[in-house]
């Protein structure tokens, strides 16, 4: 059987907060190949038609929905209108992927991600993307819990 003949169509990347404000020069360097692989990664699913959909952080200027830690610290990344809430250049959507903003560290809490999922008919979920240690983590483990099989793409 060639890749041809495989259907994806019960799988889906999850591509979370590939934003500037998650992206430093410091994690560039420890981590150089990051932006190919992201790239990549995009390219193999679209050619093999495994849908994306991305994940982004975005906060009101006003605090209004920050996260209390964020409230307490008084800075949040991805606030609205900042250059940090930027979507990475080699992380753009194309025409028609959906794109799901968040304002907790997982991508299915207070949105309809888990709506979209099971209209879709989703049982394969991968996730990619910036920080996998918080929020690429907490996405695939609600995946999980959401009785997904889940992997992430690391």
């Amino acid at each position: 059987m060639n890749n041809s003949q495989l259907d994806w169509s019960q799988f889906i990347l999850l591509a979370v907060d590939l934003q500037r404000d998650f992206w430093s020069d410091t994690l560039e360097k420890a981590y150089p190949n990051f932006a190919n692989n992201i790239t990549q990664l995009f390219e193999l699913c679209r050619a093999e038609g495994i849908e994306i959909v991305h994940l982004r952080a975005s906060f009101q200027p006003d605090k209004s929905d920050w996260m209390p830690i964020y409230k307490l610290k008084g800075k949040i990344p991805c606030v609205k209108g900042t250059s940090g809430a930027d979507t990475l250049p080699f992380a753009h959507e194309n025409l028609g992927e959906r794109v799901f903003i968040k304002k907790t560290y997982d991508g299915f809490n207070n949105t309809n991600l888990l709506t979209y999922l099971n209209r879709k008919n989703k049982r394969f979920i991968l996730c990619a993307g910036l920080v996998t240690s918080i929020c690429v983590f907490l996405t695939a483990a609600s995946a999980m819990q959401n009785n997904f099989l889940t992997a992430i793409i690391d």
